[in-house]
């Protein structure tokens, strides 16, 4: 055989291994995803067990899945919700550092700052949650998520400039969401005095953009009831509970006394 030969036959084998390692490569890649799409399902469904079984199979595939580690994260945050059971909300935290710990870009960085953040929530921490949505929004200052989630920790401690700032900050990075809106009207109702204003404003607000807010009525309500407005709090009380939402008897009686009322 002469010397070309030898290295043209070289060559092909060369190629054919080459191959075959990128075959093999892309099979792996898209078992790791096929696992990772099963577990998504199953989570859709409340599946919790099946989604982590899942995300193992795609962890063994490749230890460095960020996406798994994140996603199984999720999973047992959710299982430890549903089951009470803080053992998963600590192991969810750990799989959200695992994923952090690999280096993401943005905007997956500030959300595994916010997974974190959920889980120490969750067990009641409320200041390693402040902590870790700190860290979310110097990641991704367009972050609406973790200006409205520090904002209810703010809203939990008592610290409600604080959280007023950070609703407002939400809303202005998206101004259609109705839930921002109610979250700062709590936040203005509980500081009281002129702050009602602002209140009865911000819940108007929700009501415009999404008129099946019973909360918002309700709160709109009471600010009515403070302004001796008496009407108008009986037609967003009643308008309230015909929502579904529970609002007190004693309230709705109380009303309907102030007006003489049998309605």
């Amino acid at each position: 055989m002469k010397k070309q030969d030898v290295f043209r036959l070289f060559g092909v084998a060369s190629f054919l291994l080459f191959a075959g390692f990128l075959l093999c490569g892309n099979v792996f890649a898209q078992n790791e995803i096929s696992h990772i799409d099963t577990a998504i399902k199953y989570m859709s469904q409340g599946y919790y067990d099946q989604a982590i079984s899942e995300l193992n199979k795609a962890l063994q595939i490749n230890p460095n899945s960020e996406e798994a580690y994140f996603r199984r994260g999720t999973a047992y945050r959710e299982k430890g919700i549903a089951t009470k059971d803080v053992t998963f909300t600590d192991q969810a935290i750990s799989d959200y550092g695992k994923a952090l710990s690999l280096g993401p870009t943005q905007p997956h960085k500030s959300a595994m700052y916010i997974g974190i953040a959920n889980g120490y929530h969750d067990k009641g921490d409320l200041d390693s949650a402040i902590s870790n949505y700190n860290n979310a929004i110097s990641a991704d200052q367009s972050n609406e998520l973790a200006f409205e989630s520090r904002g209810l920790m703010y809203l939990k401690k008592g610290n409600l400039d604080q959280a007023i700032y950070d609703y407002t900050k939400a809303i202005g990075l998206k101004p259609g969401n109705a839930n921002l809106y109610t979250s700062r009207a709590s936040a203005y109702l509980q500081k009281g005095g002129t702050s009602d204003g602002q209140a009865l404003s911000d819940f108007s607000s929700a009501i415009r953009l999404d008129p099946g807010q019973g909360f918002a009525y309700y709160g709109r309500s009471l600010i009515y009831y403070s302004k001796k407005q008496y009407k108008d709090a009986l037609n967003d009380a009643n308008k309230a509970k015909e929502l579904g939402f529970n609002v007190p008897n004693d309230f709705l009686d109380e009303l309907k006394k102030v007006l003489g009322s049998d309605k």
